[in-house]
């Protein structure tokens, strides 16, 4: 169950993030930023 809590509360400031990115048409960008935060390659790209 504390898994589970973890793993919500994890994922929940992203998607917020995508969410307002894709209300306000700067998903690109928010995309950009989340994978160059984690030192990441985006896929595709």
């Amino acid at each position: 169950m504390l898994a589970t809590i973890h793993g919500m509360l994890h994922y929940q400031d992203p998607m917020r993030g995508s969410r307002t990115a894709i209300e306000t048409g700067t998903f690109t960008d928010f995309r950009a930023a989340f994978y160059a935060a984690r030192g990441l390659a985006m896929p595709g790209g």
